[in-house]
Parts: C-alpha cells; structure tokens; sequence
C-alpha cells in the first residue's frame, strides 16, 4: 500500500563556504541553471570579505584611490571609489561570478535575471533626481534622494533573499535535490 499523504521534510543538503565559491568560480560564465540560497550568500559574503581586506591593507599602506566618482549636490556629495590595486582586481575577479551567481539565484526563485537591472536603477533615479531638481533650482530632500537610491537595491536584495522554488521549474531541476 502506497501513503498519498504529505511527505516528510527533507533536510536540504549543506553548502560549505568553500563549495560554495568553487562552485560560483567555475560557473562564473553560467547565466544558466539555478543557485541555491546557501551558495549566493556564502559567495557574496566571501567576494565582500575580500573587498574589505583588501581595502584594509592599501589603506594600511597609504596606497593612494584609484578612481574616485562623485556626484556634487548642493546639500550634499555621493562618492563610490576603488582605493587601490588589490581592491581592483579583486572587484574584476569577483565581479562576474557574483553576476552570474545572482542570474542563477533569481533563477532559483523562478524569476528571470533581468530583475538585476533594477539594482542598476538607483544611481541612474539617484543622477536624475539631482539633474532634475538642478535645472529647476529645487534640490530634491537628502531623505528623498536615499530612498530613491536604496529601494531599488532593497528590492533586489529581498528577490535574492526569497526562497528556493520547490523542485523543477523553467530554468532547471532544483539544485538541492541535483546536491543530494
């Protein structure tokens, strides 16, 4: 006799940190497929870790800022920079495998990789926002301009953060169950 009643969880195989950046480093061209969860985060906390080191150590050494972007408001001034070599070629070679990674994560959760996109939406609102406001002599709030250039990465963020979809779906069979 065969049970039709539900069946009994299943504990999800587990992604070591290691196995996770192999496995984000050998499919570094792969938009294709799915990520699980375990294997995004853990990667993307090791490629921000190293970001951080990195940093530390040119600063340590009086290294000077590679590029330095700003974007000069009245009130206020938003800069991104790389502070030195390391950090640079750090952000080169990490930069594609967690693009990939992300296009498989959203994968993941039956959403397409286009959704990165609107993580590139907040500088551009962010830029717009002080062009606008510039041309017509009324600068946008600070607390305007944050939301507008947060909500978007929060958004993505939380896609990323959503759970696995069960089993298979249209970009591939469940990578916990490919694991087991």
């Amino acid at each position: 006799m065969s049970e039709t009643g539900p069946q009994p969880y299943r504990v999800p195989p587990r992604i070591g940190v290691a196995d996770a950046v192999r496995r984000c480093l050998r499919k570094f061209l792969t938009f294709s497929g799915r990520a699980p969860r375990a294997e995004f985060w853990k990667f993307a906390l090791i490629v921000v870790a190293a970001l951080t080191v990195c940093g530390m150590i040119e600063r340590a050494l009086g290294l000077p800022r590679l590029a330095v972007v700003s974007v000069e408001l009245p009130r206020t001034t938003f800069f991104a920079s790389i502070r030195g070599p390391l950090s640079a070629a750090t952000l080169l070679l990490g930069a594609l495998p967690l693009l990939s990674a992300a296009v498989r994560r959203l994968h993941d959760t039956d959403r397409r990789g286009m959704w990165l996109a609107l993580a590139l939406a907040s500088p551009v609102l962010l830029l717009v926002a002080g062009v606008l406001g510039a041309r017509m002599g009324v600068m946008p709030s600070l607390p305007l301009l944050l939301l507008l250039a947060c909500l978007p990465a929060l958004a993505v963020t939380a896609l990323l953060a959503a759970p696995s979809q069960p089993g298979p779906n249209r970009f591939g069979p469940d990578p916990l169950e490919v694991l087991a």
